[in-house]
């Protein structure tokens, strides 16, 4: 199956619809917090997928698609993929064994999330 980025980035939005819809809640369950958990660690989990799918399919029709594109970006993309799936482990499992405040957490989140972000800046520079 050669679009498997579209089904991961799918999965992906769905989750972060989920988690947006849940930061508006005010419930304090510990199944509810567990809940907001998975589906936020879904999101990122599916959002790495859908950009490493992504790189790869691009790598493999670089040379389709040369005159295209910056072929520069399209290293640096597969880096900055293989570099977020590395932090994301590190910080999944720091999040997994450690109980941290909620302002560290949401400070860690926000700013994955923006760091997220330049994957889509490289891929309009790409082109």
């Amino acid at each position: 199956m050669e679009k498997k980025f579209l089904i991961f980035g799918a999965a992906s939005s769905i989750f972060l619809f989920f988690h947006v819809l849940f930061l508006g809640m005010e419930i304090e369950n510990e199944i509810f917090t567990q809940l907001r958990r998975l589906v936020i660690v879904s999101f990122i989990l599916c959002e790495l997928a859908a950009q490493f799918f992504l790189a790869k399919r691009i790598y493999v029709c670089r040379t389709l698609i040369a005159s295209y594109t910056f072929k520069p970006v399209i290293y640096l993309k597969i880096v900055f993929v293989a570099t977020i799936i590395l932090i994301s482990i590190a910080i999944i499992g720091i999040l997994t064994v450690y109980n941290l405040p909620p302002n560290v957490d949401y400070f860690l989140e926000w700013n994955y999330f923006l760091i997220l972000l330049l994957f889509y800046l490289l891929s309009s520079i790409m082109w």
